[in-house]
């Protein structure tokens, strides 16, 4: 028989095993909680008394269930017969530095844009797993009552640097599927459910470039609900040589100038312009899920958004037994 956090232990490593990545002693920790065995849906951290970095360390080391599942080398933990992904996890977050240094120099023209609040790196390359072939996903906070304005023209800035994804070429491209407005930063609707584990993760580990007003820690608060599946992760805290710093003086003035009627105007036109060149995919699955969601505070335009695939490739992972070690 295992314990509830033995089961938690890997069910952990085998979530991080979709994307070829091993885990340390302490990113276990960080991450355990809210990934419960097949068919139980998603769960609280383990029992009372059970959880502690101690204790998971002491249970990585002498359970002899896990012994049987799981295996350690060069400092990270992973499934039996998975070691090659020791290499993978070293070799992508080499790549990551090219990769976020492209995103922090974008980044840095897209903060000069009225209304736009916080930049984040989002899905694999904010924790330094994404794959050469890869685009870069920005998740962005906007003013309220702006997001469309902002929107309109960070597209055109992208589409004049040729930077948005285009058929089979997507690499080091920059994709702006989602934004909200600093009033809707509670993003729990948009989950699937319980057990929509891939969005729990996905944010949680948001990595901020630009932060005009503390939108990071406010992000933190108003998902407290994360807590009740990971009770041990905190939102990253990024590098200051990853944030984007500078006089900000000509975009306060055009907060401003546009901070009435004009703007109001210029928000509706531009809301107009993206409505009617939007991909008729998007404005077929629009509001009927959380997949696409586009309202005044959430733009979110995720056609082929995965979750669903996740959820049930991670329920299937569970029921596989552990491979040989070669």
């Amino acid at each position: 028989m295992s314990t509830s956090l033995e089961k938690s232990i890997l069910n952990t490593l085998i979530y991080f095993d979709l994307w070829d990545y091993p885990l340390t002693g302490f990113e276990v920790w960080q991450n355990i909680g809210g990934v419960s065995p097949v068919g139980a849906g998603l769960k609280p951290a383990p029992t009372e008394g059970e959880g502690g970095f101690a204790d998971i360390e002491k249970c990585l080391a002498e359970s002899v269930f896990l012994r049987e599942k799981i295996e350690y080398k060069n400092g990270f933990y992973f499934l039996r017969g998975r070691g090659e992904i020791v290499q993978t996890r070293h070799a992508r977050y080499l790549l990551a530095f090219s990769k976020y240094r492209k995103a922090k120099r974008i980044a840095w023209i897209l903060s000069r844009i009225p209304f736009i609040r916080a930049i984040f790196v989002s899905n694999t390359l904010a924790y330094s797993n994404a794959k050469p072939e890869s685009d870069i996903d920005f998740f962005i906070v906007t003013s309220a009552g702006r997001i469309w304005f902002a929107r309109f023209w960070a597209v055109m800035i992208l589409s004049i640097l040729r930077l948005r994804p285009r058929p089979n070429h997507t690499r080091d491209t920059i994709c702006l599927s989602f934004w909200v407005s600093e009033q809707k930063l509670n993003l729990e609707s948009l989950t699937l459910g319980e057990g929509d584990i891939y969005f729990y993760y996905w944010l949680v580990q948001l990595v901020a470039l630009y932060d005009d007003v503390g939108i990071e820690q406010k992000l933190e608060r108003e998902n407290a609900w994360l807590k009740k599946y990971l009770p041990n992760a905190h939102f990253y805290s990024s590098h200051p040589k990853r944030r984007i710093s500078g006089n900000m003086r000509v975009k306060r003035i055009a907060e401003w100038m546009l901070r009435g009627r004009l703007g109001d105007r210029l928000t509706l036109w531009t809301e107009k312009i993206q409505r009617r060149k939007m991909n008729p995919e998007i404005t077929a699955k629009m509001n009927k899920g959380t997949d696409v969601v586009i309202n005044a505070d959430i733009l979110k335009m995720h056609v082929l958004d995965r979750r669903e695939e996740i959820k049930k490739n991670y329920e299937l992972k569970q029921q596989i037994p552990p491979q040989p070690s070669l």
